[in-house]
């Protein structure tokens, strides 16, 4: 299990740095390198509303974090084509989506049987190129925050195990 879950960690980590590397390529490419990134913090399109995190450490649930990040995973895979098709130049594109395809059939092994996962993915605006730019950044950046709190839920679940052996069995309040 522990092996199975540092390799989970290890392709996050590579896929949380591919798609920092695409997010960043197409800022550049489709705002030039000169822009201000706080305007398109302020002006990111939300790509789907976010459900209570049981990733972090005072609201950890093992299985509810591993449900969560299969169902963000589903939800990105679902979005890569509009990105693709907007992000005709970043040959990255496809590392992205393999990587994002073994780290779902990583987090798919680890759920528990008979968990019935239904997707709803919103449809994403196709209006002008300035719009459908800004989409695109909305996805990617919204990705990349996702998978910097995935990497961090996927080293807990490795971490907290071995932790609370170290306590004797006992889980302190701070950490659960």
């Amino acid at each position: 299990m522990i092996e199975d879950v540092n390799k989970s960690y290890g392709v996050a980590k590579s896929l949380y740095r591919h798609i920092t590397t695409l997010k960043n390529e197409q800022l550049q490419r489709d705002f030039g390198e000169s822009q201000n990134t706080t305007y398109f913090e302020t002006a990111k399109i939300q790509t789907f509303s976010k459900p209570r995190n049981v990733c972090l450490s005072k609201t950890f649930d093992g299985d509810g974090c591993l449900k969560q990040i299969y169902t963000g995973l589903s939800t990105y895979i679902a979005y890569l084509p509009y990105v693709e098709r907007e992000n005709l130049t970043a040959a990255v594109i496809i590392d992205v989506k393999h990587l994002t395809t073994r780290l779902l059939n990583h987090i798919k092994d680890k759920l528990k049987d008979g968990w019935d996962h239904t997707l709803n993915v919103p449809t994403l605006p196709q209006g002008s190129a300035w719009t459908r730019k800004m989409v695109t950044y909305s996805i990617l950046s919204n990705f990349e925050n996702f998978m910097k709190d995935t990497c961090r839920a996927i080293y807990f679940i490795n971490i907290k195990p071995k932790y609370v052996r170290m306590l004797g069995g006992k889980v302190p309040h701070n950490v659960v």
